[in-house]
């Protein structure tokens, strides 16, 4: 591989152009003036505000498509598949919030680095003029429009419909869409219910494709304006040195999270276990250098089928259906995060009951993650304003760092996946 070659690779690596962004937004704040700083600001702030507002829309299309696509005949797998990533990812969470109760205050200093403000200002120079539906509530409704298109799937209103309409001697279409409409699916032509799924698929992709080419470019852009606003305000170095701590901590933390699973699922034996862990080495480096699940898939099935032989249609059912959904790794750090911004900026240690709220909206937006870089902090970032009280400064921060984050956590994703599926396959009790 020529040397130019690798150049243009690396200019090209977004891991690179966000590092890049964050270097120049802390070396140019000194010469940049205060009418500067604040318009990059307000771009950053204005893509923030366009990507928030359509959330909605790419929540609906991925957490519907995920509960809603699979054929009848695997209805109950898929059931203990997706409440088996629930229980995972709910054990995740506590688990973050015991480390973060038993160890971040010791990580985290007692006043905010970002606190430290000098007599620069840099505010937002235009107001965005929409307000945006809340992301809690997209999910919910996303939640119960899945549950009763399933429902309307079961085997004994498909046959109700199936009998309603052999009854009939002809029907028109304007005329079966509004019974359906109208009876909110109880009277939809099948037809029209395989046709609403295909359009949320399409939803999907649509989104999916809309992400990729609109938002990921101008990632290093986001990036730049929010960091150029700490930059100018307060004391950037000292918050990105306390800010590694953290960052050590979670990467630390992960470690015995998933030699546990692992363990676990070679039923304590060691040498059993590092087989496992040996064979999965391909797809986790992988992962590291794509910073895509989606993108190690094949790799990750092949790991996973060498680790339990004759289990293939299992496999492939379990490993695509949750590579977006399942990703211990960002669900972990995230976490970890927030508590450490939550102390950070002076709010304190978020108590039982407001982290088990957090706790519930973040699994759910599991379910809604999109397989793009930076996939598993976009849909948090209303969860983590409104469940652990934190501005959208500290989330833009968090939003900024989590991208130079994505190898590790992708690593950590694809690392949990084995033991996983082992341990689910287990406890379905499906044979070989």
């Amino acid at each position: 591989m020529s040397k130019s070659f690798q150049v243009k690779a690396l200019a090209k690596s977004l891991l690179f152009q966000v590092f890049c962004s964050l270097s120049l937004g802390i070396l140019l704040a000194p010469f940049l003036s205060n009418v500067t700083a604040s318009f990059f600001y307000s771009v950053s702030c204005t893509i923030k505000d366009i990507l928030v507002f359509f959330l909605p829309v790419v929540i609906f299309s991925y957490l519907v498509s995920s509960l809603i696509f699979y054929e009848k005949d695997a209805t109950r797998i898929v059931g203990c598949v997706f409440l088996g990533v629930l229980l995972s990812i709910f054990m995740a969470l506590g688990y973050a919030y015991g480390v973060g109760r038993f160890f971040l205050q010791d990580f985290v200093t007692a006043h905010s680095p970002v606190a430290v403000h000098s007599s620069e200002n840099v505010q937002t120079l235009w107001p965005f003029p929409f307000q945006s539906f809340s992301t809690d509530r997209a999910m919910l409704f996303s939640l119960l429009f899945a549950f009763w298109i399933n429902a309307l799937q079961s085997s004994f209103l498909t046959r109700f419909r199936t009998s309603h309409y052999n009854k009939m001697d002809s029907a028109s279409v304007p005329g079966n869409m509004l019974k359906g409409l109208f009876s909110l699916g109880l009277f939809a032509h099948p037809s029209h219910l395989a046709a609403l799924k295909q359009s949320i698929s399409k939803m999907k992709d649509v989104s999916e494709k809309a992400l990729l080419a609109l938002f990921i470019p101008i990632i290093p852009l986001y990036v730049f304006g929010f960091i150029l606003k700490i930059s100018k305000e307060s004391l950037p170095g000292a918050f990105l040195k306390e800010f590694s701590h953290v960052f050590m901590l979670s990467f630390v933390a992960f470690i015995p999270f998933i030699m546990l699973a692992y363990f676990v699922a070679a039923r304590f034996k060691g040498r059993t276990a590092g087989t496992f862990f040996k064979n999965m080495l391909p797809p986790i480096v992988t992962a590291f250098s794509t910073m895509s699940s989606v993108a190690t898939l094949p790799l990750t099935l092949q790991a996973v089928e060498k680790n339990i032989p004759k289990s293939e249609s299992f496999t492939r059912l379990v490993i695509p259906a949750t590579v977006n959904v399942h990703a211990i790794g960002d669900i972990i750090n995230i976490a970890l995060s927030g508590l450490a911004l939550s102390l950070m900026f002076g709010l304190g240690f978020p108590s039982f009951q407001a982290y088990a709220l957090f706790a519930f909206y973040t699994a759910i937006a599991q379910f809604s993650c999109v397989s793009i870089p930076g996939g598993g902090i976009i849909v948090m970032t209303g969860i983590l304003q409104k469940y652990l009280g934190l501005n959208a400064e500290a989330v833009s921060l968090l939003t900024s760092i989590y991208f130079l984050m994505e190898p590790f956590l992708t690593a950590a994703n694809v690392t949990y996946t084995c033991p996983f599926v082992i341990l689910l396959k287990r406890v379905l009790r499906i044979r070989s």
